[in-house]
């Protein structure tokens, strides 16, 4: 028996099935149609009563991940809202604080849209806490300097005068230098230095005075006393304010936070009005996700609109008539419902991926019933009447068809293999859906045919539009096809290698979009940037450890926390701090009196003073001594009484502000530590929950392209390994779901190999294929495993495959070329696609690779069609049906319509996707009724050594010739 008459015989069970159900289904199309229609209408009901939908893209990712599991760790104490960010953009910050404070106001009054607003820290609850930010070294030598005004400090105010001053710093020179200690020195060179600036000064300009105890006090004038009590959320430049709320999520489907995205936008309107001089917008995760979905929904109505007329369009000229078009349609919609129906038995919801899959079946789905009805038109303008013709178009195109959903569905089935749960998600409800969508054409086709054709003349039946040109070619000169095309194809292909992966999110938004261009521009601010990391620590210890060793990272810009804020070592300074306050619990409540002043002893002080600098060695004693004798040039130029009046306004002035000195840290000297009460509590619910302490880490550079996004990760793991955030979750998920994409073609590829040889293979034979190189693959797992190494599911797949291959190409050489030849639409047509989208300078997306799988699948239907067109001619010289090329056209063209639409999106992910679906399946289409068929005319001639004789008449061209019918050949 011969191989062809082998594998005829190995496909006449499944015939005889279709056969079957194709005449059971004839005989009572009523009831049939009734019974089909009532399962989808349960179907459908029940998907919209228990289907439920998952927006969030935490809800694409398995959960037992390891860096999902710490993800959810830390969502389980500081939650996973994104903040929503606006964004107040003037020249002048004092316009800036105003706004945000309007703005903050508002939002704060709106619990039930957001939570935890963040504009301004308000530090009045530090005030009287300020020296609690001291270091126990400066509070000590606080206290030393304290104590060297104590007669003062006790009342004796009018012991306190200028003279006293010069008197006791020509001492401290003197001391200072004589112990050699050149820091000691400097200090009291600086104090000097400043009562001598501040006295000239006011000399010179009596309205001008100048605190001579700037640089006298032992600590900096920015840290001596209270914080600012209020300062807001700016860049560095204060050019851009920013007020963070979390939004309170209370929608369920596709709506997730819009609506408080939306009540912010209308607080924003409602305050610019006010200020028309400033620029205000609105950014950040749940910005752009809601005008990423709102785009794409605005998108996808124009989408359908185009897609449904280009269609319907392209199906009335396709097939010449409006009513077998419907009836396609309405068992691509009974498919569709089956789908859901499937969708919520197994998985039970639809994730942001796996919503996806009604687009895979329309596009697979529509490619049956456009077969069928293509084929059974043929039949019945041969003459066939209506129920015998319905049962031929089964036994012809059946196999075909569940042949190829039985590959595209186990090629989908094999993501559950994957990592990615999203992926996993979408396999097995588009591989569920693709079968019941086949199985569908077989009970929703001839029972509604049967029914809309009972009464109509043949003659009065549509003729698909055919497009014989296409066979003439590829059988009249099949060499010069051949060659041709092979050498464009691969010319094209190897523009391929310049396609690569994006993995930018923010290169799949509309352009123009406010939200996205406003997230642009913040990109290039490093302190202002929506996207850092996250981890938390046990205690307030932990986290300044932390903060340390990110910060020592160069790709880290900064760490925000809360930690810092309290005091670290509260017993020591509780006691310095009290002894502080103490010191200062008698000043007076009046200011003191000036007190007496002599000019000559004030002069005369200050010549001794500049005299005893003479030996200290210091760059800054020439300007000390040039000020003091410009202070007794002018002394010198005005009378006795002005001298006394300038210099006793001088001394009461210093000694007022001396006492003012001392109340304010007199009001910051509350000894009590700081406590988190002291802190706003949106503040506070940010950083530290359930006795932990979060982190804020923030990158030097922005982090949406790949580059510096894993440079960023990789860095803040070396210092915290349980580190985690939207950066990291972006990582993880892009890189993971292009690898799970990768594996899913690795295990289609198998699983379609697999089904190829069951179909190309006589039984004999593909049992010797397929349970052969099981023992043979055993034994090599279990080596490999005695020997400690681990042989992963792809290795132990691809040594299983290779070892097929070997078997196949020793028993059945025919069988195995024929399986590649099945292989090359998908394969090749992947190539070309690739080739074309480089010319195109497309790279690939998280959005677009979506399709992918289509194409394939597509690409897989196609090849098998060809193959099954060529099996039905076994034995002569191989012609391409003219109905199997039309109804390949118009089931590709139909596909690039549909998807070809999205073209027009501003959404540039859906643009992609529009572009790469087009591209990809005119790819497929090419090498399916061009190349294909070329190159299996020329393995007919080879095989059977005839050559082309034209038909004369379109009815019958591509049917055998009678020539061919009786055995004869054609002289060459």
């Amino acid at each position: 028996m011969s191989d062809d008459v082998s594998n005829h015989a190995q496909s006449a069970l499944v015939t005889r099935i279709l056969k079957a159900i194709t005449s059971a289904v004839t005989r009572a199309p009523g009831v049939t149609l009734f019974l089909i229609l009532l399962l989808a209408a349960a179907s459908a009901g029940y998907s919209a009563l228990f289907l439920k939908f998952k927006t969030d893209r935490s809800d694409l990712i398995d959960p037992h991940a390891d860096y999902q599991q710490r993800w959810i760790r830390y969502t389980k104490d500081f939650g996973d809202s994104a903040d929503i960010v606006v964004v107040v953009e003037s020249d002048e910050p004092e316009e800036i604080d105003a706004i945000l404070d309007e703005l903050g106001t508002q939002v704060e009054s709106e619990p039930q849209f957001f939570r935890d607003a963040l504009y301004k820290i308000d530090q009045r609850g530090l005030v009287s806490k300020g020296l609690q930010k001291l270091s126990p070294k400066e509070l000590d030598n606080l206290i030393n300097w304290l104590e060297s005004f104590g007669p003062i400090l006790k009342g004796r105010w009018q012991m306190y005068s200028l003279n006293q001053v010069f008197t006791n710093l020509k001492p401290q020179v003197a001391r200072a230098i004589e112990s050699g200690d050149s820091q000691a020195t400097a200090d009291v060179l600086r104090v000097g230095e400043g009562f001598v600036q501040s006295l000239w000064q006011y000399i010179s300009n009596p309205d001008q005075f100048i605190s001579p105890w700037e640089l006298a006090m032992p600590i900096d004038q920015q840290t001596q006393g209270a914080p600012a009590e209020v300062y807001y959320l700016t860049n560095e430049e204060r050019t851009m304010g920013f007020l963070k709320a979390q939004p309170v999520q209370k929608a369920t489907g596709f709506d997730g936070t819009d609506k408080s995205v939306d009540r912010m936008e209308a607080i924003i309107a409602a305050t610019a009005i006010d200020h028309p001089r400033a620029k205000l917008g609105i950014t950040g995760i749940p910005s752009l996700e809601r005008d990423e979905m709102r785009s794409s929904q605005d998108s996808m109505i124009w989408q359908s609109i185009i897609s449904f007329g280009g269609v319907g369009l392209l199906l009335v000229a396709g097939f010449r008539g409006v009513k077998h078009p419907l009836l396609g349609q309405l068992m691509l919609a009974v498919g569709t419902a089956l789908g859901f129906g499937f969708a919520t038995a197994t998985i039970g919801h639809l994730n942001i991926l796996s919503v996806s899959f009604v687009t895979m079946l329309v596009g697979l789905g529509s490619d049956y019933a456009i077969l069928y009805l293509s084929q059974y038109l043929q039949f019945r303008h041969e003459g066939q009447d209506l129920r015998p013709a319905l049962i031929a178009t089964a036994q012809e195109v059946g196999p075909g068809i569940l042949t190829a959903a039985a590959t595209t569905s186990l090629a989908f089935f094999c993501a559950v293999f994957t990592d990615f749960l999203g992926v996993a998600e979408l396999g097995v409800i588009a591989g569920g859906g693709i079968l019941l969508c086949a199985l569908a054409a077989f009970f929703v086709m001839p029972s509604s045919i049967s029914l809309a054709d009972r009464n109509t003349d043949p003659k009065r039946l549509p003729a698909p539009l055919k497009l014989n040109v296409i066979s003439q070619v590829t059988s009249r000169w099949p060499l010069a096809v051949t060659v041709f095309s092979i050498v464009l194809i691969a010319s094209i292909s190897s523009y391929g290698m310049q396609v690569k992966y994006d993995y930018n999110l923010l290169h799949l938004q509309a352009d123009g979009v406010p939200s996205v261009e406003l997230q642009k521009r913040l990109v290039k601010e490093p302190g202002s940037r929506t996207l850092f990391a996250v981890t938390t620590a046990s205690s307030a210890a932990e986290a300044l450890e932390l903060k340390k060793r990110f910060e020592a990272l160069p790709e880290v810009h900064q760490v925000k926390e809360i930690a810092s804020v309290l005091p670290q070592q509260p017993s020591e300074k509780a006691l310095l701090i009290q002894g502080i306050h103490a010191l200062l619990t008698d000043l007076p409540s009046e200011w003191p009196e000036a007190g007496s002043i002599d000019p000559v002893l004030i002069r005369e002080r200050l010549e001794r003073f500049s005299g005893s600098l003479d030996e200290a060695h210091s760059p800054s004693i020439r300007n000390i001594q040039k000020q003091i004798s410009q202070i007794i040039e002018l002394l010198d130029q005005t009378s006795l009484d002005q001298q006394t009046a300038i210099l006793t306004g001088y001394q009461m002035r210093m000694k007022a502000d001396l006492l003012s000195r001392f109340r304010g840290l007199q009001a910051v000297s509350n000894p009590e530590p700081v406590t988190l009460a002291d802190l706003p509590s949106a503040l506070v619910s940010r950083f530290t929950r359930a006795g932990r302490w979060s982190l804020q880490i923030h990158p030097q550079e922005e982090i949406w392209d790949i580059e510096p996004l894993e440079k960023f990760v990789n860095a803040v793991r070396q210092v915290d390994p349980e580190v985690t955030g939207v950066p990291l979750q972006n990582y993880e998920a892009s890189q993971q779901i292009w690898q799970s994409y990768k594996r899913v073609a690795v295990y289609a590829l198998l699983a379609i190999y697999l089904v190829l040889v069951l179909d190309f293979l006589n039984l004999r034979n593909t049992l010797i294929a397929v349970l052969g190189p099981i023992a043979g693959v055993a034994v090599m797992t279990y080596i490999a495993n005695s020997i400690g190494t681990r042989i992963g599911y792809e290795q132990i797949g691809l040594a299983y495959v290779v070892t097929t291959i070997v078997l196949v190409a020793i028993i059945d050489m025919e069988g195995l070329r024929n399986i590649a030849l099945a292989l090359l639409p998908p394969l090749a047509g992947a190539a070309l696609m690739l080739g074309i989208m480089g010319l195109m300078d497309v790279d690939l997306n998280p959005a677009n690779l979506i399709i992918l799988p289509l194409i394939l699948g597509i690409g897989f239907d196609n090849g098998v069609h060809v193959m099954h067109d060529y099996r039905r001619q076994a034995g002569h010289r191989y012609v391409s049906s003219p109905s199997m090329i039309n109804s390949l056209i118009l089931t590709s063209f139909t596909n690039m319509v549909g998807f070809g639409s999205m073209i027009i999106a501003p959404h540039r992910g859906l643009k992609s996707i529009g572009v790469v679906s087009s591209v990809g399946v005119g790819s497929c289409l090419i090498m399916s009724v061009v190349v294909l068929p070329a190159i299996m005319t020329l393995i007919s001639l080879r095989k059977h050594g005839v050559q082309f004789v034209p038909s004369p008449t379109v009815e019958n061209f591509g049917q055998p010739s009678v020539d061919h019918a009786m055995g004869n050949k054609s002289e060459a």
